[in-house]
């Protein structure tokens, strides 16, 4: 779960999981603003990416009936948003956009 980078405090899973999506909320015991860090290694979806490509293969050669192969997306997608909140991290500036690094002329 993540951590408040202002006061420390171990987020809850709903918590966690709403930032997720909204990309910036309050702390729960602090009160400041966090946002979530958009330097998360896109290397953690890798195992997720191989399993979507590989899946229609063995459908094709296996012969899985339609609705199998339905479920097996629907639970490995709810298992993505189950463990969404986990990959969060939090910092406590939004990120600048890379426009806004460069000196002006």
């Amino acid at each position: 779960m993540p951590n408040c980078e202002n006061c420390g405090a171990k987020w809850s899973w709903g918590d966690a999981f709403k930032i997720s999506f909204l990309n910036k909320r309050k702390c729960p015991e602090c009160g400041k603003m966090q946002y979530v860090n958009s330097d998360f290694p896109p290397q953690k979806y890798i195992p997720l990416i191989i399993v979507m490509l590989i899946a229609p293969l063995i459908r094709a050669y296996l012969n899985i009936l339609n609705i199998v192969y339905i479920l097996f997306f629907v639970v490995l997608s709810l298992l993505a948003l189950i463990f969404l909140p986990y990959a969060t991290k939090l910092q406590s500036q939004p990120k600048q956009a890379k426009n806004e690094d460069k000196p002006a002329n």
